[in-house]
């Protein structure tokens, strides 16, 4: 069999080199891509969850604070309380029965009740349209004619 020569004597080449060499740039080329949008993925996935986070964090950091004063359930009403410049929507709280308190009874007017109360709160962080609403319930001793 007689082979065919280029000039100088060389044989000529058929070009499989060169295709082997483009299929695997392609190949490692996807592979790079891939890697990026997978790690693009994961990076939003985890930005989602720290808003969220933050915003449960506030949410209830907000329930905390309604908790410490006395005057949200002497004289409930919806609120908006700001935490760290985010303004967090709290419902009006709610009065869901009350009872004597252990040791007292009904009889005296001045005898102090356990109140058992709910109320909601909510945050949406305006950057990112995280959105989380918690509920509270809590029992609080108040003197009688407090739960409407």
């Amino acid at each position: 069999m007689k082979r065919y020569t280029a000039h100088f004597g060389q044989p000529r080449q058929s070009g499989f080199v060169l295709v082997t060499a483009i299929l695997m740039l392609s190949v490692v080329t996807i592979l790079a891509v891939l890697t990026i949008t997978n790690g693009l993925m994961n990076l939003r996935i985890t930005e989602n969850m720290e808003s969220r986070f933050d915003a449960e964090t506030l949410t209830q950091r907000t329930l905390e604070q309604m908790l410490s004063d006395l005057e949200h359930f002497t004289n409930p009403q919806a609120r908006v309380i700001t935490i760290d410049g985010h303004a967090v929507q709290v419902s009006e709280p709610v009065c869901l029965r009350s009872n004597p308190a252990d040791g007292y009874t009904a009889l005296w007017d001045l005898s102090p009740e356990t109140t058992h109360w709910a109320f909601d709160a909510s945050v949406t962080d305006p950057d990112t349209g995280a959105q989380v609403t918690m509920t509270q319930g809590v029992n609080i001793l108040l003197t009688a004619d407090n739960c409407p």
